[in-house]
């Protein structure tokens, strides 16, 4: 029990809360030689809809709601892997790896993967609105009212006004700051195949500070919230340390949130 313990607070330790404007890109002075073996390594799903065979704003932008929504969520759950030095140049022998990582670094990459992410999914969801407009408006000025000419341009005027409010959001629109924590509760069920392995349910939380032009050049700011759960697979050392600690999120539910 005191080891399995010791397991699941390592795991903490490794992930926890962390917040964008807190993290540095350069430094993290967490101390992990206390909790992760000289050979550790650490997959977890990288919330990135990018990479170099992914086109994120073709997938979201598909008029195939379903199937964008399929590939948004296999390309968030594609795994960024960390390691410290020593392990780096063997890691995942054999396989194909398109995210890697030390572990001073994990934080900010995955901050800095969802921040994108969630801007690409925003840019998106304004292109779609757009589209529908834009094409109402074509219909509009090529079937014009034989009567009540007043009011049909003036539909013609809210229209291009609309666009332009969303325009005008989509190039303003920018993250103030986003919080990320991963937890554990108190009566999570924690499966042990042996004294080294245990597996246990993650929920994994955010909260997002988002700004976005308002009438007047005013921004405003909103929060945003959003949860999803996850499950935690650890490995340890013979001396109570972390060897491999693999997460998988579910980003489907990530993505419908």
């Amino acid at each position: 029990v005191k080891h399995r313990q010791s397991a699941v607070d390592q795991c903490i330790t490794l992930f926890g809360t962390f917040c964008l404007k807190d993290i540095s890109s350069s430094r993290d002075n967490t101390c992990y030689s206390s909790i992760l073996s000289s050979n550790a390594v650490c997959s977890i799903s990288s919330l990135s809809l990018t990479s170099s065979t992914y086109d994120a704003k073709e997938k979201v932008e598909d008029d195939d709601k379903y199937q964008a929504g399929e590939a948004a969520a296999s390309n968030l759950a594609r795994p960024i892997f960390a390691t410290n030095m020593e392990a780096s140049t063997n890691i995942e022998s054999g396989c194909i790896i398109h995210d890697h990582c030390s572990f001073q670094l994990l934080r900010f990459n995955l901050l800095s993967n969802l921040s994108q992410s969630f801007l690409v999914l925003i840019d998106a969801r304004l292109r779609a609105y757009i589209k529908i407009l834009a094409r109402y408006r074509i219909n509009l000025s090529h079937y014009p009212a034989a009567t009540n000419r007043q009011q049909h341009s003036k539909s013609l005027l809210e229209i291009e006004k609309k666009l332009s409010t969303l325009i005008d959001i989509g190039r303003g629109i920018f993250i103030e700051n986003l919080v990320l924590s991963f937890d554990i509760t108190e009566d999570t069920d924690i499966k042990i195949s042996d004294e080294r392995y245990i597996e246990f349910p993650i929920t994994m939380k955010m909260s997002i500070d988002v700004s976005i032009p308002s009438y007047g050049c005013i921004l405003e700011q909103i929060n945003m919230k959003s949860s999803t759960e996850g499950l935690t697979r650890a490995l340890s050392t013979s001396d109570n340390k972390l060897d491999r600690v693999d997460i998988e999120i579910d980003t489907q539910t990530l993505l419908s949130n």
